[in-house]
């Protein structure tokens, strides 16, 4: 519940306009499944952009998937990274003057869907 709590405020109050939220995970044992959301399984959705993020950019640094699994769960439009370089070169020169960062420690990678709440 936490993770849903802070995915839920991060993008008003934490994660100004032209900001990136970049989600983290080893995935060490490659995407996993899902036997019901999973591609290919029955309530599958191709994966859209994140409303509730309005123009602030998601990225993930997820080095145990490739770039197409990760875009078969993300929406295509969100940049996927096998490496920390290539996500510190990401974030260079989308902010060449620097910028701050912050860390909200979560249990999953999950993001709440705060536009449908349930």
């Amino acid at each position: 519940m936490g993770s849903v709590r802070t995915f839920t405020l991060a993008p008003e109050h934490y994660l100004k306009e032209d900001g990136v939220l970049l989600i983290t995970s080893a995935c060490s044992l490659g995407m996993g499944h899902h036997g019901l959301f999973g591609p290919n399984q029955r309530l599958y959705r191709k994966p859209m952009a994140k409303g509730f993020l309005k123009q602030r950019q998601l990225a993930g640094f997820m080095p145990g998937v490739t770039t197409e699994q990760f875009h078969q769960v993300y929406w295509e439009g969100y940049p996927h990274f096998s490496t920390w370089q290539d996500a510190r070169e990401y974030l260079q020169q989308r902010y060449p003057n620097g910028g701050k960062a912050a860390v909200l420690p979560c249990g999953s990678i999950q993001i709440a869907d705060v536009e449908n709440p349930k």
